[in-house]
């Protein structure tokens, strides 16, 4: 990038390495940090300061230390106001790829990072074949590079643990390095309360297309963060109930807490661990998550809508009584958040009789008793709003994919100051749950769950944006 290291001459190279080395006496760990940053075309001393502001990407690769396999893409997200960093595979969202491997942790005013915690996990769910692995790991040593921070080296290992039997692990280990790549100002700072929305389908591992949970949530209080953009953390609880038997439950799921737990980037850049006992209810007995895998991330896609915040989450069980392995993942467990509108401007709005029409994208999945659950393309959002009180179909409009078009309708009564609510038309069974986010009511965000006749499921979120 302009304003950077570039790549220079063999003999410029050579020369410079052999003068890092003997001025820094690495060790064998950073002697591999900057052998991969000068095959990134970085040459730089370690940072004894960095910045006081702002967000900077860095890309670069990781490679494996044990074994002889191609480096992955990395991408690293730094924010300098709060000190928090995050790390991702850089094929996070590859639908091909169910890799979804990411880290954060603390940067440190001598240029060091430290406390990385990893989550992520691999491998083909609904297949219900072959292992799936859910990632752990930490730094061994972590430190920016460069007078001006244009690179950064980090040494990280850990286990993938089989999440369908967790006494099975294996240890792995990789250097990290990636270059400055874009800098942008940091425009995010306080704390907000975020509500929102989600759905998870989770699958028995060993039968994946039968006795599917699917939760999700009808109220927005049913999904709370508390977002700490000084700080770079995220906290709040999730709760909700399972589309297939209302009497199956997640109860007070804890989402992250301190920088431990959880990282704030950036209203687009976030993650979290998921914890807590006694959580899941297969009616009537209750149980708790497996040690490992259960996390909550962004995605690294485009947003959904200017005014809401959507990734993935998943989750590891043990079903009460059946003792059955059940997986909650990617792609089909999704959430979208944000700071909603008050309601005293949301209760303005059906004074005034207001409409409008919001316009957006949305994510989902579709699968039936026979067949693999499958990702849909090229969600759509068209919904019309009429928010008066008196109004017979306050929320009207389609939900589409390149898959299926969902018809959405209403009743009177269906939109208040909280949200809204609406139905498939189409379905013989169905759900959409929604709310406001932005100032002034300029975003709606939600979840959708509908069963047709012909026993199709779809299920995903939505948003959109209020049209001119």
């Amino acid at each position: 990038s302009e304003g950077f290291s570039s790549p220079a001459d063999d003999s410029v190279l050579d020369s410079t390495q052999t003068s890092l080395f003997s001025s820094l006496t690495p060790t064998g760990t950073e002697q591999r940090i900057l052998s991969t940053l000068l095959d990134l075309g970085f040459t730089g001393l370690k940072s004894t300061t960095i910045p006081g502001s702002g967000i900077w990407v860095y890309a670069g690769i990781s490679v494996n230390t044990l074994v002889n396999v191609s480096p992955e893409s990395m991408k690293f997200i730094v924010n300098w106001d709060n000190k928090r960093i995050m790390g991702f595979e850089d094929n996070a969202d590859d639908p091909n790829k169910m890799g979804n491997g990411f880290g954060f942790g603390n940067v440190n005013t001598d240029g060091s990072i430290t406390n990385i915690n990893i989550f992520g996990s691999g491998g083909d769910d609904s297949s219900g074949v072959g292992i799936v692995t859910a990632f752990t790991g930490y730094e061994t040593f972590g430190h920016f590079y460069g007078a001006s921070q244009e690179g950064l080296g980090l040494a990280i290992e850990g286990f993938d643990y089989n999440v369908q039997d967790q006494t099975q692990k294996k240890f792995w280990s990789d250097i990290a390095a990636a270059t400055i790549k874009d800098k942008t100002l940091n425009p995010n700072s306080g704390t907000e309360p975020w509500k929102g929305f989600y759905v998870g389908v989770a699958e028995d591992m060993a039968d994946p297309n039968n006795n599917r949970r699917i939760f999700y949530n009808t109220s927005p209080d049913d999904f709370l963060l508390n977002v700490n953009k000084d700080n770079g953390t995220v906290a709040g609880t999730m709760s909700g109930k399972d589309f297939n038997n209302v009497n199956n439950l997640i109860t007070g799921l804890t989402i992250g807490g301190g920088s431990n737990e959880s990282a704030y980037i950036s209203n687009k850049t976030l993650g979290a661990s998921l914890s807590g006992t006694n959580v899941i209810t297969i009616a009537p007995n209750k149980t708790d998550l497996k040690p490992h895998g259960n996390y909550m991330v962004t995605s690294r896609k485009a947003m959904l809508s200017n005014h809401t915040t959507w990734g993935y989450w998943e989750l590891a069980y043990v079903e009460p009584v059946t003792l059955r392995d059940y997986h909650l993942h990617i792609p089909g467990a999704k959430w979208i958040a944000g700071k909603q509108t008050l309601a005293t401007v949301v209760n303005n709005r059906i004074t005034t009789s207001f409409k409008g029409t919001y316009a957006g994208k949305a994510e989902g999945v579709q699968f039936n008793n026979a067949t693999q659950m499958s990702e849909m393309t090229n969600g759509t959002t068209n919904l019309n709003l009429d928010f008066a009180a008196a109004a017979l179909k306050p929320v009207s409009g389609t939900i589409s994919f390149d898959q299926i078009n969902l018809p959405v309708t209403s009743v009177l009564g269906d939109l208040n100051n909280s949200g809204f609510k609406a139905t498939v038309s189409t379905a013989v069974q169905s759900s959409i749950n929604g709310g406001f986010y932005g100032p002034d009511t300029q975003a709606i965000g939600g979840n959708f769950s509908a069963r047709m006749a012909d026993g199709m499921h779809y299920h995903g979120i939505f948003a959109g944006d209020l049209q001119p």
